[in-house]
């Protein structure tokens, strides 16, 4: 898409005062993006070679700190143009720390994902990537910053704040038009366009959020790969209009069967099932690469052949009342850790799934953080 047709898709939702001024500010905006990177070290699958090309999500742990001015709620536009604008010229600061994709992301979901890389079966290969709310697709080899940003709803570091008049997969568009040097690929579309040319197999694991985010993308694709495209993103449904292009026909059949029952078989915690999931079937993929119908028939035997998932009798705790909980504990010892606290949550009898007292208390600590800022300055004044 050239870089007209780029401006005018970007432009179409919403209302500017000159559609001139529009093009020219966009063509400075994004001539000037460029980050420095390091070439990739995996070398692009020789044509007919058995790859498998996983795409996972981004990780909110990092393992170096991240700057105010890498936080996505430190932007002050409002407009899809001045977000992105703003945001991308932040990240292509030189004067900030990089590091590789690789040893920026921590935790469970990011150990899961590289391990993947090494339990394919002799003869079979797998190129990771990673679908960033703040870089767009990367690989494990891309220079970043650290930062904060993503696709969650309701998140501080959300890249739709409430009330945008812009959607995630618009960001998500308009960070595949961003050129950032040392990635093969910016888009899961382009990505497959090359895995149809080698005959490779595109396995994408993500959540509901970051399907959304990526839908329009993966309905390119899905119409690329047909059936060498498989999605597995455990308790989304894929006929979900929020999913926008998983109306598609072509990427509602491209759903593998997964559900928390897998927990019992690949372990882990449920934010990290999708990947796990993904490892295991990679794990497996002489016995479906040549034949992708086999891979759902892998899967629903897996699900069949596994026990139910144990169940806690745990009363669902509100929004509202695990925020009050979670200020309680901070006030009593501000150095406590949402796993921490979550573990004492569920001791008490309470319910609240991973990812939402994740997000829950991302959001308490930051407001707790910021009114003791405010407390200490009023008492040195």
């Amino acid at each position: 898409m050239g870089l007209g047709a780029a401006c005018a898709r970007l432009a179409r939702p919403f209302e500017y005062r000159s559609a001139r001024n529009l093009h020219v500010r966009l063509h400075l905006q994004w001539a000037k993006k460029r980050v420095t990177g390091t070439s990739p070290t995996h070398r692009s699958p020789e044509r007919g070679a058995n790859t498998i090309h996983l795409v996972v999500a981004c990780t909110e742990r990092k393992s170096m700190p991240v700057a105010a001015e890498t936080r996505v709620r430190t932007l002050l536009g409002e407009s899809l143009v001045d977000r992105v604008s703003e945001w991308t010229e932040r990240l292509s600061n030189t004067d900030g720390q990089r590091t590789s994709v690789e040893r920026l992301y921590a935790g469970d979901h990011w150990h899961v994902a590289k391990s993947a890389l090494r339990v394919a079966p002799v003869g079979i290969r797998v190129r990771l990537w990673i679908c960033s709310a703040g870089y767009g697709l990367l690989s494990p080899q891309s220079s970043v910053r650290s930062y904060g940003a993503t696709f969650a709803p309701q998140h501080p570091d959300s890249v739709v704040p409430d009330g945008s008049q812009f959607r995630a997969s618009d960001w998500w568009d308009a960070l595949t038009k961003w050129t950032l040097t040392g990635t093969d690929h910016r888009s899961i579309s382009g990505l497959a366009e090359e895995a149809k040319l080698n005959g490779d197999f595109l396995l994408v694991a993500l959540s509901q959020s970051y399907l959304r985010a990526v839908g329009d993308d993966l309905s390119a694709a899905s119409h690329l790969l047909g059936e060498r495209l498989g999605i597995l993103s455990a308790g989304t449904k894929a006929s979900t209009s929020a999913m926008g292009a998983a109306g598609d026909a072509t990427v509602t059949d491209r759903f593998l069967p997964a559900g928390a029952r897998l927990r019992t078989l690949v372990g882990g915690a449920m934010q990290s099932l999708n990947v796990r999931v993904a490892r295991q079937l990679i794990e497996s993929a002489d016995k479906w690469f040549n034949e992708p119908q086999q891979l759902r028939n892998l899967l629903s035997n897996w699900i069949e052949t596994t026990p139910e998932l144990a169940r806690y009798d745990r009363d669902r705790s509100s929004d509202a009342a695990v925020k009050d909980f979670i200020r309680r504990e901070l006030s009593a010892d501000p150095r406590n850790t949402h796993t921490r606290l979550l573990r004492a949550l569920r001791l008490s009898g309470r319910a609240c799934e991973q990812s939402r007292f994740r997000d829950l208390f991302q959001s308490v600590s930051t407001a707790h953080e910021s009114e003791s800022s405010v407390r200490e300055e009023r008492r040195l004044s």
